[in-house]
């Protein structure tokens, strides 16, 4: 099983890395993934392993309603970690994403991180989001 949703993953997921509100200082590991609805149950697969959420996008009636998965911290290592060996596509961003929230582990006490720490997260950041708009 972990085959397939490393599968469907490497074709409708996401890795993806954003500022965290308030203070701004950091960055925030994110994955999601999208799909039509016929596919709920796929994405319920992802929430029982992995928790996360799954929200309904396009409610515009001459478009197709899309349900989203989305996880983040602990959840997104544990997921990326588990789905790594067996993805093609994002294996790059995957292991990107997960140095990143390794930096995130260390700092417990959410302390301000320095200067150059935060230019190794904003640089892995900045890699992930050049892998992700790559044309396969």
């Amino acid at each position: 099983m972990l085959e397939y949703l490393a599968g469907f993953f490497d074709g409708e997921g996401c890795v993806s890395t954003e500022k965290r509100s308030g203070g701004g200082r950091t960055r925030h590991v994110s994955v999601q993934v999208v799909q039509i609805v016929n596919f709920r149950h796929i994405l319920e697969e992802y929430q029982r392993r992995w928790g996360g959420q799954i929200y309904s996008k396009g409610t515009h009636p001459k478009r197709r309603r899309c349900l989203t998965w989305h996880t983040s911290g602990n959840g997104a290592r544990k997921m990326l970690t588990a789905l790594l060996p067996y993805l093609r596509v994002k294996r790059k961003q995957a292991r990107l994403a997960l140095h990143l929230l390794k930096l995130h582990a260390r700092n417990v006490k959410r302390r301000p991180v320095s200067d150059k720490e935060q230019a190794l997260r904003l640089k892995i950041a900045g890699r992930i989001s050049v892998l992700n708009h790559l044309v396969v």
